[in-house]
């Protein structure tokens, strides 16, 4: 595989780091509009939603990119017609739990709205309650960024990844 005349753990950083940045620029119209109806509503839950969006990215794009490795799927640029027949119980259980895992902060919105609505949590709590939760989702997240992306041991990490890739096809 050919990294443009660099590591290939570097290479994938990189280029790990611009599909970071290119999500949030996907992202960033519905951010601004929630962050405005935040503004005009004055809802923590809108805020709480925002958190959990900008807290999402950096759990599942690394993660994308084991599971697909993972999965066997042909990393080539050919139709996707060419790739059906390599879809298997494990692909489907792998996407299953990182969608899981990028549900898991949407979790709180939904335990928030309940208590609301419930009455289990006063109304002048409510702020101080999504701005903690807010918080430590986007904490979490990044800190797995972090690890999976800069520690010790993501180097090991990536080398498997890069090394699936060339089994896999990949070009």
């Amino acid at each position: 595989i050919n990294f443009m005349a660099m590591d290939g753990v570097t290479y994938v950083r990189l280029r790990m780091l611009s599909r970071l940045i290119v999500t949030y620029a996907s992202l960033a119209p519905i951010i601004a509009y929630l962050l405005i109806l935040f503004l005009v509503t004055e809802s923590p839950l809108v805020l709480l939603e925002v958190f959990s969006i900008i807290s999402m990215p950096p759990l599942t794009v690394p993660t994308s990119w084991i599971i697909m490795a993972e999965a066997k799927l042909p990393q080539s640029r050919g139709l996707i017609e060419d790739s059906l027949h390599r879809s298997n119980v494990k692909v489907l259980i792998l996407l299953g739990l990182m969608y899981g895992l990028a549900g898991l902060f949407l979790l709180p919105l939904a335990m928030e709205s309940i208590m609301v609505a419930t009455g289990l949590i006063p109304v002048n709590d409510i702020s101080r309650f999504t701005l903690g939760i807010g918080l430590t989702e986007l904490t979490i997240s990044v800190l797995y960024y972090l690890l999976i992306m800069y520690s010790g041991f993501s180097g090991r990490i990536w080398r498997w990844f890069i090394s699936k890739l060339a089994e896999n096809g990949y070009v």
